[in-house]
């Protein structure tokens, strides 16, 4: 909590839409206090914290650069549609919590729950998958008319590192497995046309989001490290995008 309220002063005070910030981060504050819950699915959390970050992106990224928040758009009321986007994230996700608060009071989750699934076979089937998935990128505008299918079969390996980094972390396997998986897909995602580095660590938020919330350093630190490695590269994405 120290941290958010630390955070939330540097960012206000260096911001050149103060208003927009503190409205911004006051959101992302509630949907905190509302979805991280225990016995609240986690994953609904990361799921609405990535809507917000899809909104406010370009508000840090103007800060970061000392450009205007208005030059990154070509609308002329950029700062009115973003308290609007906001708004709208807020009311959907009023609607979520109504909606799913009494649905989930019966509901049960194993968190360590593997199915009995094999490290080496779930291994094997997410690198046949990877495999397909590069040779697919390869041949993506070869083949236009397919350019769809071949998209959703690349974003099927997603759901295999899900699975591959569940069935690791619930096994109580080397962490270092997941690391260097996760290392080498950011890396690779760098050099490819799509830089979905942002889907590889979100799936990652997601895996360690269905786990019950543990007061530790060891997991907030996780968590933070998580966290300001996915905005430094969003940032670093955009920067790229705009030049």
């Amino acid at each position: 909590m120290f941290f958010f309220f630390f955070l939330f002063i540097i960012l206000v005070y260096f911001s050149a839409q103060p208003f927009l910030v503190i409205y911004s981060l006051a959101l992302l504050f509630i949907l905190y206090k509302v979805f991280w819950k225990q016995g609240m699915p986690k994953v609904i959390f990361v799921g609405l914290i990535y809507f917000w970050f899809s909104i406010t992106v370009k508000i840090f990224y103007a800060d970061f650069t000392g450009l205007k928040y208005e030059e990154l758009s070509e609308s002329p009321k950029i700062v009115e549609t973003t308290y609007l986007a906001l708004l709208c994230l807020a009311v959907f996700a009023l609607g979520i919590y109504i909606t799913s608060k009494n649905t989930l009071q019966n509901v049960y989750v194993n968190y360590s729950e593997t199915f009995g699934y094999s490290i080496k076979k779930v291994i094997f089937f997410y690198a046949i998958v990877a495999i397909i998935a590069f040779f697919l990128l390869g041949i993506f505008f070869v083949f236009p008319a397919f350019s769809q299918l071949f998209y959703a079969i690349i974003q099927i390996k997603l759901g295999f590192l899900f699975l591959l980094i569940h069935t690791i972390y619930a096994q109580k396997k080397p962490i270092w497995i997941i690391v260097a998986i996760v290392s080498f897909e950011v890396i690779l995602s760098f050099v490819s046309f799509f830089s979905s580095f942002k889907d590889i660590l979100i799936t990652v938020a997601i895996v360690f989001s269905f786990y019950p919330i543990k007061f530790s350093v060891k997991q907030y630190a996780r968590n933070i490290i998580l966290g300001c490695a996915t905005i430094y590269l969003m940032l670093v994405s955009f920067f790229f995008k705009s030049r």
